[in-house]
């Protein structure tokens, strides 16, 4: 959903897989479940800023 949110254009699906294993990699350093990252308040909000960082510094961005 991020990255909809964020880009203009649809992201390519090597772009979404990379961001899925980012986000999954960034939960299990966290033990979390599939799911659960909104649970943990204010963990949750720095991978969203980072995972952010990331779709904003991708070349789709800036064709928006």
């Amino acid at each position: 959903r991020l990255l909809d949110e964020l880009l203009a254009i649809q992201a390519p699906a090597d772009t979404r897989a990379r961001l899925r294993a980012f986000l999954a990699a960034e939960r299990q350093q966290l033990g979390l479940a599939d799911g659960a990252l909104l649970t943990i308040g204010g963990q949750a909000e720095r991978v969203l800023r980072r995972m952010a960082h990331l779709i904003l510094s991708l070349p789709e961005a800036q064709l928006g």
